[in-house]
């Protein structure tokens, strides 16, 4: 562990001052709607700044000019605070913990526990967390098969859905004496049909004519 020492050490002055951008009247520039876009500043010197003292000569140095030390030192909590060994009143708590993929939540479950442990009264023993089940994680085939069945259902109904429509339709026109209704067979064929087709047409591109250059 590395000893206690006062030094370096950082002395402040209590007239310390630090420096300043001033606007300097009479260069302001306004754009057209009066707002002040640039202005000319001057700075001020910074005045007793911090110090940093290397030896006890340092600080007597600085300190014939009015410097203190910035703030209280003590040595006793720096020890404390680069210390390795914990404080009095620590107490390590060892459960629960996990062993592999195995949750031991008390030293009664621990195969491997100490006689101390065993022995510790159960207030000592923190609260027992609940083990989180494991969910088996669905493969892709099935998440695949899941995707599918659901577009198929929804197909399905679609498809219920435009039949219905199309007998109702008939109906009204047969009801209206419209001529040759469609028969109850050719709906499905209608209803598979209704499906929009896109075509592309491509037509040929023209040739251009070239004319031979002629040369004198």
């Amino acid at each position: 562990m590395t000893e206690y020492s006062d030094y370096p050490m950082t002395l402040a002055h209590p007239n310390f001052q630090p420096s300043k951008s001033i606007p300097i009247p009479g260069t302001e520039i306004y754009n057209g709607n009066g707002e002040v876009i640039r202005r000319d500043y001057r700075g001020t010197p910074l005045l007793m700044p911090p110090v940093t003292v290397k030896n006890e000569a340092e600080e007597e140095y600085y300190r014939a000019q009015g410097y203190e030390r910035a703030g209280k030192v003590d040595p006793a909590a720096w020890v404390r605070a680069h210390s390795d060994a914990p404080p009095d009143e620590y107490k390590p708590v060892k459960y629960p913990l996990w062993r592999g993929d195995q949750l031991i939540r008390s030293a009664a479950e621990d195969p491997e526990a100490d006689p101390a442990d065993l022995e510790a009264p159960a207030s000592h023993l923190p609260n027992a967390i609940d083990a989180p089940v494991p969910i088996p994680a669905a493969t892709e085939i099935e998440n695949l098969q899941n995707q599918m069945s659901a577009m198929n259902a929804a197909m399905s109904e679609m498809m219920e859905m435009l039949r219905a429509e199309k007998a109702e339709n008939a109906r009204l026109k047969a009801a209206q004496g419209a001529p040759n209704p469609l028969p109850e067979a050719d709906l499905d064929d209608e209803v598979t049909a209704a499906a929009p087709k896109v075509s592309a047409v491509v037509e040929p591109r023209q040739k251009r004519a070239y004319r031979k250059r002629e040369t004198a």
